[in-house]
């Protein structure tokens, strides 16, 4: 295989069984910020969940994740552009991310514990080296043609990850 350019999303779900500090904070200050933010799509609390807010609101489906993500704004940052969910298969390497953005999947405007959110964090370009079976053997730099070796590492795929760009190089 020829070594190509690609982009990978990797979804993190958290809910109210998430036990990480990050997860926890996450969870709990995006849920705060959730409610404040449909309050301006759901005048009177009519609406109970989420579903019901988006169905009646197109402007909230796209405005309210959007708002949202500003109040983990600072977790994110912490992570030092590193997806916590995304190690290599020996432990040492985090994957690098260059964006994210938030999904809420779930919530209802009196139960914390039915919130539940997904971050998508967008790498920045990869080198995919090759596959093997359910690996990919990446690298942040590109080989070049002096034959320089170049750092790499293996990701194991999962339902939560996808290449999302691909580009000869």
């Amino acid at each position: 295989m020829e070594p190509v350019a690609v982009q990978l999303k990797v979804k993190q779900i958290i809910d109210h069984a998430s036990s990480g500090e990050f997860e926890r904070s996450c969870w709990e200050d995006a849920y705060r910020e959730w409610r404040l933010q449909v309050q301006a799509y759901n005048p009177g609390n009519v609406l109970q969940t989420w579903d019901a807010i988006k169905r009646a609101s197109e402007k909230a489906a796209f405005h309210v994740p959007y708002k949202t993500a500003y109040a983990i704004g600072l977790h994110i940052k912490s992570l030092g552009d590193n997806i916590p969910i995304a190690m290599d298969l020996m432990n040492e390497v985090m994957l690098p991310f260059s964006k994210y953005q938030i999904e809420i999947l779930s919530a209802e405007i009196n139960n914390l514990q039915s919130f539940k959110m997904a971050i998508i964090y967008s790498t920045p370009s990869l080198c995919l080296l090759g596959m093997q079976a359910d690996r990919w053997w990446l690298s942040t730099g590109i080989p070049k043609s002096t034959g320089e070796p170049i750092p790499t590492f293996m990701v194991a795929t999962h339902p939560n990850i996808s290449i999302t760009s691909y580009q000869k190089l």
